[in-house]
């Protein structure tokens, strides 16, 4: 028995050891825990496609230093994120762990998120969606530097040691064989000038398949918006209807009856008469915003009969476009001294036709309601 299990044990070394084991390649991914990281190193490395010069000047690292590591060495255990990242696998893999499957990922999601407190949950969901994002943004182009990029910005977005930044380029992995240099992503690097005036605020990411973006110092949010099949033209059907609401939000009293709505609890209905008092404005005027705010369905109306007679009663639409909406317009003009690392990979123009225009294919000077829409401005009315 003692000779089979020396047996067995020397016949899983020399399988370690070359990689092979009864003709059949090892997978790396589900390789023995006894393989040494080097030698993963040197496995997941010619997967890449890289050269250990390549990889060595990847991670801040000399060619003779990843020899050694392939030759039975090991890394400095702080260059195994580096590592991992310009491999494009995970700190687990370059150990021989078998990854998470990919059906595994939703309830992971779920467990880890059920970890925090409720109260953190969002600024949980907040952090892993900062690292799909960095995912997305390997995944769209691989010739970024994921190592730098990923450096850059798990630095600037430490609140407690906000950071000021420079504009530098984000070099290739590969600047060789690079056949888009001419297009090099810019990117913001840390620096100690206490004299820069530009601090990191988020990350923008720009593709034909969408838009993502994330915020942080500041504020803390995440933005997704899929690419429609036929265009964002085909959602944004009606420009004129676009204009209307933004006439209606600049006359008087508007936003503040949107913000006292919303400063009300969820479910909690109003009269017109009750918020003028409150805002100490003109009761008609405050119920005409409230009948034109009901026509965009971005409050709700309620018909109810009293002794008194009838009487309307309004609450606020539970939209979190509409919070994201004033939100984001105050995030438009009021982003001085901030900038954003900003990576555009769109070939597509993000609008192929005019907004509100039928035929995909219309010319841009070929609008048949100019009259209408000049007309629509001078008269600022429906």
């Amino acid at each position: 028995m003692r000779q089979e299990r020396k047996d067995a044990e020397e016949e899983n070394r020399m399988s370690n050891s070359n990689g092979v084991r009864n003709g059949t390649e090892k997978n790396p991914y589900t390789s023995s825990p006894y393989t040494k990281i080097g030698e993963r190193i040197g496995q997941l490395r010619k997967q890449a496609g890289l050269k250990q010069e390549e990889l060595g000047r990847a991670v801040g690292v000399t060619t003779q230093a990843v020899s050694r590591w392939e030759c039975g060495g090991a890394p400095d255990i702080e260059l195994l994120p580096a590592i991992a990242d310009t491999l494009h696998v995970s700190v687990d893999e370059l150990f021989g762990r078998t990854p998470v499957a990919q059906t595994d990922i939703k309830e992971l999601f779920d467990r880890t998120l059920y970890s925090y407190p409720k109260k953190d949950r969002m600024k949980a969901a907040c952090d892993l969606m900062w690292n799909i994002q960095k995912a997305v943004l390997r995944c769209e182009d691989s010739n970024i530097d994921s190592v730098a990029v990923s450096n850059i910005l798990d630095a600037a977005t430490q609140k407690n040691q906000r950071k000021t930044t420079q504009s530098q380029d984000v070099q290739s992995q590969n600047n060789e064989h690079d056949e888009h240099n001419e297009h090099k992503k810019k990117a913001y690097s840390t620096t100690e000038d206490s004299d820069a005036s530009i601090s990191t605020s988020g990350l923008y990411i720009e593709t034909d398949s969408g838009y993502m973006s994330y915020g942080f110092n500041n504020l803390d949010y995440i933005f997704l918006l899929s690419q429609p099949e036929n265009g964002f033209e085909s959602v944004i059907k009606d420009a004129d209807s676009l204009r209307r609401l933004f006439f209606l939000l600049v006359k008087p009293y508007c936003l503040e009856v949107v913000a006292a709505l919303y400063a009300k609890k969820p479910n909690e209905n109003v009269t017109g008469r009750l918020l003028a008092k409150e805002l100490n404005a003109p009761e008609p005027e405050v119920i005409a915003v409230l009948d034109e705010l009901c026509k965009y369905h971005l409050i709700r109306n309620l018909e109810i009969t009293d002794t008194n007679g009838k009487m309307h009663i309004y609450s606020y639409e539970n939209s979190a476009e509409w919070v994201a909406f004033l939100t984001f317009a105050s995030m438009l003009m009021y982003t001085e001294n901030e900038a954003r690392l900003a990576v555009n990979m769109r070939k597509q123009s993000a609008f192929s036709a005019p907004i509100g225009s039928k035929n995909p294919f219309a010319s841009w000077n070929e609008r048949k309601d100019d009259n209408e829409r000049i007309n629509l401005y001078q008269s600022g009315n429906e």
